[in-house]
């Protein structure tokens, strides 16, 4: 089915929303369960979807409000979603590993902190709905283990560890 232009203008307004991380804007548009459900899946840049932007980002507050409702909306769809590659092969839980603090301009350790707090609730969240490690690893490449351990993130590499410990190699 074709879309029309103002289910478009809809779909790059809601885009815009989760690129500015705006929570209350999100909120607002009042996204049914269908536009929900067919918002998922919709690719952008990079073939990503929001989901993968979100994670990207670590936007704690944009995850915590969208998340339960793919999860209510999609069902056994949502592991699906979870376990999607964008254009370059990573899935939103490698991509909420390899996230780098660069929306923190003051880097400090309350900073540090705090993004280290918002990638671990992501990431026990996206192991729990059934996201496999497996599918975020490419030749030659660090795993999503070895990304937490980079930036020096323990709680969400523990949490990686525990759930595939072969996951260090």
């Amino acid at each position: 089915m074709e879309k029309s232009v103002t289910d478009s203008v809809k779909l790059v307004r809601r885009f815009e929303l989760v690129m500015s991380r705006n929570v209350q804007g999100f909120k607002n548009s009042k996204m049914t369960d269908n536009e929900i459900h067919d918002f998922a899946f919709e690719q952008f840049e990079l073939d990503r979807t929001a989901l993968h932007i979100i994670c990207f980002n670590a936007d704690l507050l944009l995850f915590e409000y969208f998340f339960p409702r793919l999860k209510s909306t999609l069902g056994a769809r949502l592991k699906e979603l979870v376990n999607m590659k964008d254009g370059q092969g990573d899935t939103p839980l490698s991509l909420v590993c390899v996230s780098p603090m660069w929306d923190n301009v003051q880097v400090n350790e309350e900073s540090v902190a705090d993004f280290h707090t918002r990638r671990y609730g992501i990431v026990k969240t996206l192991l729990s709905s059934g996201a496999d490690i497996s599918l975020c690893i490419k030749c030659n490449v660090n795993t999503p283990l070895h990304w937490c351990m980079f930036y020096g993130d323990y709680n969400s590499g523990m949490a990686l560890y525990v759930k595939y410990p072969m996951a260090i190699f």
